[in-house]
């Protein structure tokens, strides 16, 4: 199983969009929890920030990349050590549809499940 890590933080996705660009046009899958719903909020009505996340297994070549174009006064890559090692990662490696969140196959096939309920129903009493 793959774990993301934390590389970014802002107030708002959009103070993130640079640094995004930036890793995704050099292959680098990125993913901010929530990114649609904090996309419609102001940032001045909470108090949590947005998270950008990487792969662990790119963070060495997004540091090179970020570095090559003196962004690195916008990660929080000295803070990376200071994560353990034994904290849950919900993510897994599968993925749907390119760069959306990674989500587990069992949250796919409740989906599908209730909707097929839901269209047997909907046919029976429609």
């Amino acid at each position: 199983m793959t774990k993301f890590v934390e590389i970014a933080s802002a107030g708002s996705v959009h103070e993130l969009s640079v640094l995004r660009s930036l890793l995704e046009a050099n292959d680098i899958l990125t993913f901010i929890q929530d990114e649609y719903i904090n996309q419609l909020r102001p940032s001045s009505y909470s108090k949590d920030k947005v998270k950008l996340s990487i792969s662990e297994l790119d963070v060495q070549k997004a540091y090179e990349v970020i570095k090559d174009n003196n962004l690195l006064y916008l990660t929080d890559f000295d803070q990376l050590e200071k994560h353990s090692d034994n904290s849950d990662n919900l993510f897994t490696e599968w993925t749907i549809f390119g760069n959306y969140p990674p989500i587990k196959m069992q949250f796919i096939i409740y989906v599908v499940i209730i909707s097929l309920i839901a269209l047997i129903l909907f046919s029976i009493y429609g």
